[in-house]
């Protein structure tokens, strides 16, 4: 008889502790999981309008503007800063800008940008805005890069997003320090470094070693 209300007492107690560790285990995955979901901080750059859209597994900031001319001006943003993709878009089903209540995101692939709408914003192509420089070539993301040459190693550029608003700026050097050809095309950029069309790398003189 002992050893049975010894058992009724213990038993409710192993119960209580399984039922307490389980829950604890809920409520940390659940912070975890909110934690994740939370965006990282603001890189410098990246205006305050751009939200953030993303998951557990990475996100962007996406920015774009009301419609102008019937296309919104985006730009994503890497979780770093740095562009993503950059240009003008419209609604893919019916070839119209997205009115400002519909631009709220669900991810970008590089190519489109996803509505929780479950719309999508196409890219359409548009001239450069009048303020970026003619001589600008448009990278493969979007951005527009303006560069002239300081000396045979050494290029000043500055870049624009698809709105014509700067994004960066400055020395741009050839990380084997060899002379750079008369002509270049350039095939991407990113505020640490731009890669040509050949391979070549130039860094900005603030990731040189020594300038």
């Amino acid at each position: 008889m002992v050893h049975s209300n010894l058992k009724q007492r213990v038993l409710p107690r192993a119960w209580a502790r399984t039922i307490g560790e389980l829950f604890a285990v809920i409520a940390i995955l659940s912070l975890s999981a909110r934690t994740q979901d939370a965006p990282p901080s603001r890189p410098t750059g990246v205006p305050p309008g751009a939200v953030w859209a993303g998951g557990p597994d990475g996100g962007n900031y996406i920015y774009c503007l009301a419609p102008q001319n019937g296309v919104n001006a985006c730009t994503v943003y890497f979780a770093n800063g740095d562009v993503y993709m950059t240009g003008m878009y419209h609604l893919e089903r019916t070839d119209k800008a997205a009115p400002p209540e519909m631009l709220q995101f669900r991810f970008a692939d590089g190519e489109h940008i996803y509505l929780k709408s479950g719309d999508v914003l196409a890219a359409v192509v548009r001239a450069a805005p009048s303020n970026i420089p003619k001589t600008a070539q448009r990278t493969k993301n979007g951005v527009y890069v303006a560069c002239s040459r300081l000396d045979r190693i050494t290029l000043q550029c500055h870049a624009f997003d698809s709105a014509g608003r700067e994004i960066g700026s400055g020395r741009y050097r050839a990380n084997d320090r060899s002379t750079l050809p008369s002509a270049i095309t350039i095939f991407s950029f990113s505020k640490s470094s731009i890669i040509l069309s050949d391979g070549k790398v130039l860094e900005h003189a603030e990731h040189l070693t020594s300038n």
